[in-house]
Parts: structure tokens; C-alpha cells; sequence
């Protein structure tokens, strides 16, 4: 899949989240005697849809821009420095 198709599929899910939402909640808010399992059944598989495309791919972690304080100790003394924390992200590959 090309990363914009990804991005339409995600813009898609989260307004059908969106607009289920919203419904659901003019529905409770109006004490209407519907049966809402069928409209929160399909915000639950939109909610996962939309969780599946936006996790990072097997074998991939999201890391911080900025490394933290804890993520320098973790490190390599000799190479925790500024300087080969943006050159290690520059290099990464990007995640489509």
C-alpha cells in the first residue's frame, strides 16, 4: 500500500469515528429507545482499523525526536551525544 493511500484510509476511519461518535452520543443525549450495539460495534471496528493502520510495523519501535535523559544513560557513554542521535535518525529508514 503507498503511504497515501494509508493516510486516506486513515482520514477515512477516523471520521467514520468521528461521525459514530458524534451519533451515539445525540443518541444517549436524547434518551432515544434505540439500540445502539450495532453503531458501537462499528466504532469499535473503525477504532481498530484505525489502531492496526497507525502501529509501528513488526520489529519497529517509535522513538522520541529528542532523546531523553534516561535514553543517554542507556546508551554508549562514547557515543550518547546530540550530534549521533540526529545523525542515527537521519539515517533510519522511514516507515510507510
Amino acid at each position: 500500500m503507498k503511504a497515501e493511500q494509508k493516510m486516506a484510509l486513515i482520514a477515512d476511519c477516523q471520521r467514520e469515528i468521528d461521525t459514530l461518535t458524534d451519533h451515539i452520543v445525540r443518541m444517549k443525549k436524547h434518551h432515544a429507545p434505540f439500540d445502539l450495539s450495532r453503531y458501537e460495534s462499528q466504532l469499535k471496528r473503525q477504532q481498530i482499523a484505525l489502531a492496526a493502520l497507525t502501529a509501528p510495523p513488526d520489529g519497529w519501535k517509535l522513538v522520541p525526536v529528542e532523546p531523553t535523559a534516561a535514553m543517554y544513560e542507556a546508551g554508549d557513554r562514547q557515543m550518547a551525544t546530540k550530534q549521533v542521535w540526529d545523525a542515527m535518525l537521519a539515517a533510519a529508514p522511514e516507515v510507510v
